[in-house]
């Protein structure tokens, strides 16, 4: 019996180990990934292909994860984007939301 992808997700992560872990996570449950270090190869990928949810580090580079959550949205205002970060500042977490 042939397994179906279940959807896309565009995920954003600099460190090398997680974004392995998270991609086979999700791959294992059947969701298409499309996995980057950084934004700018990330937004262009989602210029070329469509995603139903963004899972986004808000530490990578070359620019932040609230620079490239605008900019996210300016290609694709209903994307949905989940935050990761292991930063414990206040503000950040209500900047965040």
């Amino acid at each position: 019996m042939p397994t179906t992808e279940k959807g896309a997700v565009l995920l954003i992560e600099e460190s090398e180990n997680l974004r392995a872990v998270l991609k086979d996570f999700f791959e294992l449950l059947k969701y298409k990934v499309a996995d980057y270090s950084e934004g700018v190869s990330a937004l262009k990928a989602l210029s070329k292909d469509s995603f139903d949810i963004c899972i986004m580090d808000l530490n990578i580079k070359p620019h932040d994860g609230f620079f490239n959550m605008k900019e996210i949205h300016k290609v694709d205002p209903e994307i949905p984007i989940v935050l990761l970060s292991s930063n414990n500042d206040k503000e950040l977490k209500i900047r965040a939301f």
